[in-house]
């Protein structure tokens, strides 16, 4: 069985691609067959076992405790995912190249995932994108972009089920950090141009880079990073 702590947009396609899985939500939230579960104050004993645990809500909140929830999950889950966010690296310069060995962020989130970084994969992802409900076309269309200069790097939603399912059929995939990105960064113009839209383009800051997915890449079939855009 898989279990997925974590019932938002990205938790609900997981427990679609797992066909065994349950998922939790939190208390005031539950619905349909999902555990009543918050990670700050619920007794990780409350949660069921299973082969393999997927992470999808940050951990940040957690604090001093992440040490110990660490320890205990390691103990109880033998495969685990912790799904994170490429923000999360230093970019020294706006459009520098990010992978692996780039530094992290001296922060509440990166102090957490540090605690999971010996025993569990932890996929650094990109701009979380579907055809749906998160698609790129409609925020260009809805003027939402504001720097057709800024480069982008997308992570598609509805794939990332399967490099997680990758990931746990293959124990010969070592734990740590790994980039995880659908195709090279490009500018949001270049995006945008395919689509007969013109962006503003100004100064790009140190949140436009360039995700390198090298690492996983070496490990995961190339059809999982191929992208429309």
């Amino acid at each position: 069985m898989t279990l997925i702590i974590g019932s938002g947009y990205l938790g609900q396609r997981l427990k679609n691609f797992f066909p065994n899985s349950i998922s939790t939500n939190l208390p005031t939230d539950v619905k349909g067959d999902e555990i009543a579960f918050d990670l700050r104050e619920t007794s990780i004993s409350k949660l069921p076992d299973a082969e393999q645990l997927i992470i999808t809500c940050s951990i940040e909140f957690l604090g001093p405790r992440a040490t110990s929830v660490a320890e205990v999950l390691k103990q109880r889950y033998p495969k685990i995912i912790l799904i994170s966010s490429a923000s999360s690296f230093i970019v020294d310069t706006p459009n520098s190249e990010i992978n692996e060995s780039t530094p992290l962020k001296d922060s509440t989130r990166v102090e957490a995932e540090s605690h999971f970084s010996s025993f569990a994969t932890i996929l650094y992802c990109g701009l979380l994108w579907d055809q749906e409900t998160r698609n790129p076309q409609k925020w260009l269309a809805s003027s939402r972009i504001k720097n057709g200069n800024k480069l982008i790097n997308f992570t598609n939603a509805d794939t990332l089920p399967a490099i997680c399912n990758h990931i746990f059929e293959h124990p010969q995939i070592p734990p740590g950090a790994y980039i995880c990105t659908d195709s090279p960064a490009q500018t949001w113009q270049v995006l945008a141009t395919k689509y007969h839209i013109s962006l503003p383009s100004d100064t790009v800051d140190k949140r436009s880079k360039k995700l390198l997915s090298d690492k996983l890449k070496s490990f995961i079939p190339k059809k999982f990073f191929t992208s429309p855009f």
